[in-house]
């Protein structure tokens, strides 16, 4: 989930979190990911953001945790109407 002031930022960050995963709401993304590819991810994002103003949260979940997602309405991830 992340939260950018700025648009340009915002924009560079959205294509890069596109790489690596679904986007699931407007600043939220599922990412199924190694522990070497967060790393780069990492790095990538703090190149991109200004964390004096801008912020990113990762919430990490185990594979059990990932099997009891429940969604209530539609599941389509990207099916929304892109504001980028």
């Amino acid at each position: 989930m992340y939260d950018i002031r700025e648009d340009d930022r915002r924009s560079k960050l959205y294509r890069r979190m596109k790489q690596e995963g679904a986007r699931v709401q407007y600043s939220a993304f599922e990412l199924e990911i190694t522990e070497q590819r967060l790393l780069i991810l990492k790095e990538d994002i703090r190149g991109i953001i200004d964390e004096r103003v801008d912020s990113v949260r990762m919430y990490r979940l185990c594979r059990s945790c990932m099997e009891n997602i429940e969604v209530i309405g539609t599941d389509d991830k990207e099916s929304f109407t892109s504001i980028f």
